[in-house]
Formats: structure tokens, sequence, C-alpha cells
């Protein structure tokens, strides 16, 4: 069985990253969610242990491009990434969206990943009430991103 490496997970790790950004002087939080579309269907087509390698793949294209921002493994084909800001956020969305544009290949089988991202935002004021709604809304946005055809991401608009 292959191995990827072992993810922090973002219910246990998602305040101290949000703190630690607060620490550094930042002025909102944005988390970016990503998720592979139809991941169950790669899973029973070509077993699990392809399937940890395509998790791993979206892995290091996440690393590439995430710089110093925290992220994290969320659950089965899901990650996390914080940022210090929804442009941020939406930059990276673009590059790692970019990425998947073209064939991936994993022992010499050939195909496309689709991916779906989820991104929301929460400025400084909010830190401390909306901590836990920030996920909520991410996941929002994510479930808007999948049940469109043209949308590569979607922003969580708050009414407030």
């Amino acid at each position: 069985m292959s191995k990827h490496p072992r993810f922090p997970n973002i219910y246990s790790d998602l305040e101290n990253s949000v703190t630690n950004s607060i620490e550094s002087g930042d002025n909102s939080v944005s988390l970016m969610l990503v998720n592979i579309n139809k991941f169950n269907s790669i899973n029973e087509l070509f077993g699990r242990d392809f399937a940890d390698k395509v998790l791993n793949l979206l892995y290091m294209r996440i690393a590439e491009h995430s710089g110093d921002f925290d992220f994290f493994h969320i659950f089965s084909d899901n990650f996390g990434v914080i940022c210090n800001s929804e442009e941020k956020s939406k930059a990276m969305a673009e590059q790692i969206l970019t990425d998947f544009e073209s064939e991936c290949i994993i022992d010499r089988t050939t195909f496309y990943l689709s991916i779906s991202i989820g991104i929301a935002t929460i400025k400084e004021d909010d830190y401390a009430r909306d901590l836990g709604r920030i996920l909520v809304m991410a996941e929002a946005a994510l479930k808007s991103s999948k049940s469109s055809l043209y949308r590569r991401y979607c922003v969580f608009r708050d009414q407030d």
C-alpha cells in the first residue's frame, strides 16, 4: 500500500492558524477548500493505492503554491488552505486549477483531474464570533462550485 504524507487536520488546527494570522498583524483570514470531483469513482475504478497517489499529487500541487500558508487535509479528498487575504486565495486557486488543465499521468495511466474550490473570508473584527463560521461559509462556496459547470471556484459572499 502506498503512503502519502501525514496531513494536519483542519478541525484541530484551524483555530491555531487563525490565531497565528491575527498575531502576525493580518486584518483578514481566508479559507480555501479544495476538492477532487468524483474521487469515489477514481477509488472504485483504479483502487486505493492509485487513489492515494492522486491525493499525493494534489497535496504536492497545493504545497507548491501555498508558500508559508498553512494547509490541511480535512478528510478523504478535501484539503484546506489558510491565507491572509481573499485575493491571495483567489490567485492560489487559479494556479492550482491551471495546474490541472493538462493531463496527469500516474503509473502510466493518463487522466484529467477535475477540481472544485470554495473560498470564504472573515475580517479581523469577526475572528472571535465567526471563527467556526468560516468553515461553513467555505463549504457553501465549495458546494456552489461543484454544482456549476462553468465556475472554477466560488467565493462566499456574506450578506451582512
